[in-house]
């Protein structure tokens, strides 16, 4: 099980940066419409 997990770790820690990315983004979209 541990090697099928520490398969799986990179890809989530993947997805988190996008999500984390794509949410900044949002963010600065946000705060450019907002002024």
């Amino acid at each position: 099980m541990a090697h099928a997990r520490g398969r799986l770790l990179p890809l989530g820690h993947e997805l988190a940066t996008e999500v984390a990315a794509e949410l900044a983004l949002f963010l600065q979209i946000g705060i450019l419409c907002h002024d």
